[in-house]
């Protein structure tokens, strides 16, 4: 390799170091102007429980779309601490939120 494809290198390799960490950038701010959005999109535990009632059952809690009892969750902040989100193994339904 010569000294002028040496540079041409060096230019293509910075410019997708520039180009990746402007997506993730892009995407955090993103995340973080939709985050407060998102997790107040979804009902408590209890506020659950009073609009589906039906879902409340001895086996636990199960899904208002499916009636699985596959739940799951992820955190809503990617931390591993705080507030969660449940979601429904079988169908995907998205259900309740952790008061964290």
């Amino acid at each position: 390799m010569n000294s002028s494809q040496f540079g041409i290198w060096c230019i293509l390799m910075s410019g997708a170091m520039m180009l990746i960490l402007l997506c993730i950038y892009i995407e955090q701010a993103v995340y973080k102007s939709k985050g407060k959005k998102w997790r107040d999109a979804y009902p408590t535990l209890k506020e659950y429980v009073s609009i589906y009632p039906h879902c409340k059952t001895d086996r636990g809690i199960k899904c208002f779309n499916c009636s699985s009892f596959q739940r799951r969750f992820i955190w809503w902040d990617r931390s591993g601490q705080g507030r969660k989100v449940f979601y429904c193994q079988h169908c995907g339904e998205y259900l309740y939120r952790s008061n964290g």
